[in-house]
């Protein structure tokens, strides 16, 4: 794989539309063929995966499939066992749906995005899903199993939340310094 000075992978490389400069727009027909390299240069503009190598960025990108929905169609069910973690990485928009109190009603309270994701707090502590997330165009996106989230996600996240932990304690031993 050629290298790109700047992070490593060489987009051109994977990019089926490579006169596309941006390359935030899919066509409909490239959705299918999308492989793993390109996934790894879009994962890399996620927050939660800036920090990886690139053989760990397409360890991940492997453990994703492509899924499609159409406009309307449920990503997720409220209530139901949160089993998959879903990126909006290639294109479309979903609405964000939950319940009020005393009021069993869907409401949308936001909108997904490109690179936006479904499902990692729910499958992270093992728990139901707390929205409903439905399609509102076409939708593509990549999905991974919770066995996989396990085994390459959650590792990641309990990083993160270690290192929050450990500047927390940290910023707290500096006030206790301060006031001493």
């Amino acid at each position: 794989m050629a290298a790109n000075s700047s992070d490593g992978i060489d987009p051109s490389e994977f990019y089926i539309n490579s006169d596309q400069a941006d390359h935030s727009q899919f066509e409909l027909a490239d959705v299918d063929n999308v492989k793993s390299g390109k996934l790894a240069v879009i994962l890399k503009s996620v927050n939660i995966f800036k920090h990886l190598d690139d053989n760990k960025l397409l360890d991940v990108a492997d453990s994703f499939t492509v899924q499609n929905f159409q406009s309307g169609a449920h990503i997720v069910k409220l209530g139901k066992k949160a089993n998959c973690f879903f990126f909006i990485l290639l294109n479309g928009v979903a609405g964000v749906h939950q319940t009020r109190k005393n009021d069993q009603t869907l409401h949308e309270i936001f909108t997904l995005r490109r690179l936006d994701y479904v499902g990692a707090v729910d499958i992270f502590f093992n728990r139901e899903y707390s929205s409903t997330v439905k399609a509102k165009m076409f939708l593509s996106c990549t999905n991974m199993n919770h066995v996989m989230f396990d085994r390459l996600i959650k590792p990641i996240l309990e990083d993160i939340q270690s290192k929050a932990e450990e500047y927390k304690t940290f910023m707290n031993l500096c006030l206790k310094k301060r006031t001493i």
